[in-house]
């Protein structure tokens, strides 16, 4: 035996204790459900997630990343995980997937991926292209708010927008209440040209819905596009071929916006996403005291005039009897 080897064997801290006493090796800290009964009850219907079982659920996953991907540079504790569990309604295998396909897209686009931080992405966060409401809708899900008339090409790549919708979910997915609930993505092409349009190509079409679908642990609940141009109709051609038929039918476009009577029976015009979302970044950037009061005050309307838009005129839509107001097949905007 070396020197070194019977030092380390008789040292005093070694030698003072049994190994009974040897304190425990240092572990991470453990997860803490942040979630509300009713998220929780939520969680088990919709994601068959049952508290009982989620720590050995996560443990499950963990010991497959170990056995399976041994190679995976992935973090492995309980709350990363927990994640792509529910992103997969706690199906092993595919949750795994998941969080294989998660890495490998980062890997694959580091000109995305890369450098991935607010201070990277401040030309961007200031120009309005992305922001995200300060209320949730009606679902609980948190409202991401796309202007790509905000963005001007000459100054930035389209990638730095992709990037900073990256780096915005990223922020969303660390809560679990939008982990459960999900995200509803608003698009105003208002003011959109076809040259503007045209930087959106099949390659970088693929990539994004690619990601969004199948290598990011977030739930889409609905897309509406309002204010859809003419020449949305061309982009829309680019995009369908990738959609899966489940976000394919949460896609929902809306024509251009013009009037709509209030309930008092006065004209107001129907401001667009511009004004909702002024200045209602939660997660990215800053926003000011007044502009936050204002996001949420524009939000509300947005929605209220959405939901007077799409309602029918004529008699409620019928239903099955016995169907309860509120079930499937009267879904508002939001």
């Amino acid at each position: 035996m070396s020197e070194e080897s019977d030092s380390l064997r008789t040292s005093p801290s070694a030698a003072s204790l049994s190994e009974n006493e040897l304190p425990p090796p240092s572990a991470p800290a453990g997860y803490v459900c942040s979630l509300t009964e009713d998220l929780v009850a939520k969680a088990r219907e919709e994601l068959q997630e049952k508290p009982e079982w989620r720590l050995r659920d996560v443990q499950a996953l963990r010991d497959m990343v170990r056995k399976e991907c041994p190679n995976l540079s992935t973090s492995l504790e309980d709350a990363f995980l927990l994640r792509f569990l529910r992103a997969r309604k706690f199906d092993y295998d595919r949750a795994l997937q998941l969080l294989v396909n998660y890495h490998s897209c980062r890997r694959s686009w580091p000109e995305v991926f890369n450098n991935l931080r607010p201070s990277a992405l401040k030309e961007v966060l200031a120009s309005g292209f992305l922001t995200v409401l300060p209320h949730t809708d009606p679902r609980g899900c948190h409202v991401l708010c796309l202007r790509p008339d905000r963005w001007i090409p000459s100054n930035y790549p389209i990638t730095e927008n992709i990037r900073a919708i990256y780096l915005t979910l990223e922020k969303l997915i660390q809560s679990e209440e939008t982990q459960v609930n999900g995200i509803v993505i608003l698009a105003d092409y208002k003011g959109v040209s076809l040259s503007k349009a045209s930087h959106f190509g099949p390659f970088i079409a693929k990539k994004v819905i690619g990601i969004l679908q199948d290598g990011f642990p977030i739930r889409i609940k609905a897309v509406h596009v309002v204010n859809e141009p003419r020449i949305f109709k061309g982009i829309f051609a680019i995009i369908k071929p990738f959609l899966k038929e489940k976000i394919a039918n949460r896609l929902s476009l809306h024509p251009l916006m013009k009037h709509d009577k209030t309930d008092n029976g006065a004209q107001e015009e129907d401001e667009s996403v511009d004004e909702a979302s002024q200045g209602g970044i939660l997660t990215v950037g800053t926003a000011t005291a007044q502009q936050t009061r204002r996001s949420a005050t524009k939000a509300r309307d947005l929605r209220r005039t959405e939901h007077r838009r799409l309602r029918r005129p004529s008699a409620a839509p019928s239903r099955h009897p016995g169907q309860r107001p509120g079930t499937p097949g009267s879904e508002s905007l939001l």
